[in-house]
Order: structure tokens, then sequence, then C-alpha cells
């Protein structure tokens, strides 16, 4: 075997080798390329107009895909609308008018894109809507000035209640270059064709001498004073279209209790620091008790003055859903302590818990959400984790978590007292 087939020999095997991990890191690079186009495509298009700014904010500075996808599955679960049912009506509703958008509002861009399927995006379909497709001759509404004239194509859109307490909105979407593309505007003077042509579509007030197209500004429909007869509305006035016009256009607002909010949208807090633990104890053949126990340290929590001597107040919300996001249950409750001025110090060293008794399915493995927040100062801590029952065996002898007790029964079914610990 001479040198140069040895050279050769070596430099296949060296290729040959050098392929499998060339593809692996080329599919490595792809899924994360896809991965990035997702994640990218979820922000500016799927949820574009309906996340916060805060929220948004909060997207951009995570880092990793696992961190990714748990802020989006709490970012609906926080506009689940009942979260004790199996479906996300917000959710589905929200892809259905995505869809519809695309379907009947696309010109030369996507439908997602126009402002009319912006506003139907985040509003959905309006209580009343006219559609005048071609434009033509349009004698104008008496607080419009009255008269006729000649109008784009355009689009008005009747909403009674939005959220931020604003009733009986009206919008008109207008398409002054007939391509389909209906802008929102702010006036109804923008859908006349004729707002530039001198003599040419004059309001009544107009045709009868007493006021000048000159005269009539851009933006503003009753210009003014009104003229003897004509009817104004409040919602005419300027400011109040304009307010209306950036209004509609924001994401609506989220209504939700204060620790309810923090656990469906928070990815951890740890301003305050507590311990918490879970014990199992079987009840029958299917239940599973499951203690879970809450410790504060009390020189981490905020003591406040009082007549009587010094106390702790803090807040504890919990919910326990399915692996597969089905709500099972929560529970609220507040710890505190009240100490008398002698006992302050002692008091410092002590811990303040709370214990929830939680009956679970043997055969199934649960979430647990805890949010915890300090009344006295607002610090507030969130914590995550797995509630797994442990395998049972009724042929085998077992050993339990250890339990300090005076006295031990058996328990025919979960407890239905409210207190915290239960006491036999």
């Amino acid at each position: 075997m001479n040198l140069r087939f040895i050279l050769t020999l070596t430099g296949s095997l060296l290729l040959w080798i050098s392929c499998p991990m060339a593809i692996a890191q080329n599919n490595k690079n792809r899924a994360q390329e896809d991965s990035r186009r997702y994640f990218q495509k979820w922000l500016q298009e799927t949820v574009v107009y309906i996340i916060t700014p805060e929220e948004k904010e909060v997207f951009e500075k995570l880092t990793t895909p696992e961190e990714r996808d748990a802020f989006i599955e709490q970012f609906w679960h926080r506009r689940d609308p009942d979260p004790k049912t199996a479906v996300n009506e917000f959710k589905e509703e929200h892809y259905r008018r995505l869809a519809y958008a695309n379907e009947n509002f696309k010109s030369g861009i996507a439908g997602w894109k126009t402002d009319r399927g912006r506003i139907y995006i985040i509003h959905g379909p309006p209580n009343q809507r006219e559609a005048y497709p071609t434009g033509g001759n349009y004698e104008r509404r008496e607080h419009e000035g009255g008269g006729f004239t000649s109008v784009y194509p355009f689009e008005r859109w009747w909403y009674r209640n939005l959220p931020g307490g604003r009733a009986d909105v009206e919008l008109e979407f207008i398409d002054p270059k007939m391509s389909n593309e209906y802008y929102l505007s702010v006036s109804p003077e923008e859908k006349d064709a004729l707002l530039f042509s001198e003599g040419l579509g004059p309001t009544s007030a107009e045709e009868f001498g007493l006021r000048a197209k000159k005269d009539r500004p851009y933006f503003v429909s009753n210009y003014g004073e009104p003229y003897p007869g004509m009817n104004s509305r409040s919602k005419d006035d300027p400011m109040r279209r304009y307010e209306t016009y950036f209004g509609v256009q924001k994401p609506a607002p989220l209504k939700y209790p204060d620790l309810k909010e923090m656990v469906r949208v928070s990815v951890s807090y740890t301003d305050l620091p507590f311990q918490v633990r879970q014990d199992y104890f079987k009840l029958n053949e299917g239940q599973t008790l499951a203690p879970v126990t809450i410790q504060f340290q009390n020189k981490d929590l905020t003591w406040k003055a009082g007549d009587d001597g010094h106390s702790i107040r803090v807040a504890v919300y919990g919910m326990v859903t399915t692996l597969t996001n089905h709500f099972v249950l929560e529970f609220e409750d507040v710890v505190s302590n009240n100490y008398r001025p002698e006992e302050m110090q002692q008091g410092l060293l002590e811990r303040s818990m709370y214990q929830k008794i939680i009956p679970i399915h043997s055969n199934m493995r649960y979430k647990l959400d805890l949010v915890v927040k300090d009344l006295n100062s607002g610090k507030v801590g969130v914590l995550s984790k797995a509630l797994i029952p442990p395998g049972h065996s009724s042929s085998q002898l077992e050993a339990s978590s250890l339990v300090l007790a005076d006295f031990i029964q058996t328990l025919g079914q979960a407890p239905e007292q409210q207190q915290m610990f239960i006491e036999c």
C-alpha cells in the first residue's frame, strides 16, 4: 500500500466522519432560525395589536425558547375569561378575528396590516356597519353640514361599548385610492372627494351663503358654531375625535385581581423569600391529600405598628391546574400575627406558616402556582411547582412523610374545615 493511497483513504475517512457532524450542525442552525422566526411572527404579527407595552418589554428580554414558550402560555392564560373551562375562549376568538381580517380586508397588503383589520382584531365585529364600496353621490347627515357631494368608497362602523368607558363609538374607514386599503379617518370631511374643488359639493350653510368653503377647516366638521338648525354632537368635537382615533387602536385593558394577575403574567418574583413543602397522604384508592405548607421568616416581613403592638400580614394566592392547563381549584387567604411590644424580639426569631390541604387524584400530575404578598410593604414572591402523588401499593408497607401527632386516625373523606391545620 503506497503513501498516496493511505493519504487518500485517511482523507475519505475524515470526510465521512465530518459529514454527519456538519449535517447535525446545519439542522441545529435551521431549528434555531425556525424558532427565531416563530417567536418574531408571534410578537410582530399574531399579538401585535393586543400585547401591552409592559408585556412586550418583558418578552424581548427573554433569551431562551423555553422562557418564551412559558411566557406565551401565560399570556393566553392571563386573558382567559374562564380558566375553569378546557377552552380558552379569548384565544380562539382572537385567531378567528385574524383569519377573518386576512380574508376580508386584504388589498396590496395582508388584511391584518390594514386599519380595518387592526380594529376588527382588537374589538371584534362592530354592532352596526354601513358600506359604500363604490362611493359616488352622498347626502351629508345634518351634523356633517348637510348638502350633497361626491365621496370616496367608505365604511362606517358603530360600537355600542368599548373598553375604557367609551360608548356609542363611530368610526369611518375611507378608500381614496380605490384599492380596498381603507384607512381610519379622524373626520367625516376626509371622505369628501370634492373637498378641495371650489364651488362643488357645498354644505347647506355654504349653499345659502352662510359659510364659505374656503373657511371650512380640514379635520373639523362643525368648524366653530353650527349654523341655525344644524345639530351638533359632543363626540364630533375635534379633541374627542382624536381621543377616539388613538384610543380604539390601543390594546384592551386587562382586569384581574392583583395577586391573580401576578401568577398569570410573571416569570418570577423574588422580593419576598418564602419556603414551600408539600406532603402526600393516601386517602383512598383514587384520592390523595397534598398538604402544602408555606413558611415565612418573620424577620423578612415588614412589621406595622398599631395601638396594641406590631403586626405582620401576608396575602397568599394559589391556583392548581392539570398539566394540560385545566383548572382544578384556587385559594386565597391572609396570614397575620400580632405581637405586643415586649414580644417583638422573640417574634423576630419566629416563623409564620400557612397550610392548604389539596385533594388530588392519585394517578394524575398537577401544577401549583403560588403568589405571596407582604401587605405592609407590597413585596411579592412567586413560585410554580409540580404536585406529583407518589405511587401507592396496597400489598406492601410504605413510609409517609414524618408527622408529629398525639393521635392518628383514618379519614373517610377530605376534611371540609376551613382552618389550615386539622387537629384530631
